[in-house]
């Protein structure tokens, strides 16, 4: 059985583009779930380097002044946190509602 990885890169912004008016409660508790630990893995890239590798978020950078990873998209973590948001008010609005 080949274990699916639980952060990509593909993942993420499927999640970040998501329209949360359109899921149902008990998805958009897991997605919020998602979200969080996702805007962790980004804020805290050396203590989550290697799934952040895995999954994508990193690209090599070679030039001849330097060399390393960088992110492949520099506002993924903005976009994580703002939808997070968006995620925390639809489910609050729903419970007041």
């Amino acid at each position: 059985m080949v274990k699916r990885k639980y952060f990509t890169f593909n993942q993420a912004k499927k999640l970040y583009l998501q329209n949360f008016k359109d899921i149902d409660d008990t998805k958009l508790q897991r997605v919020i779930v998602k979200l969080r630990d996702y805007v962790r893995y980004t804020e805290d890239t050396l203590t989550y380097r290697n799934i952040l590798l895995e999954g994508g978020y990193f690209k090599n950078v070679v030039s001849p002044s330097a060399s390393g990873v960088a992110p492949r998209d520099i506002w993924m973590v903005a976009n994580l946190k703002n939808a997070l948001d968006e995620a925390l008010k639809e489910k609050e609005k729903r419970s007041v509602a």
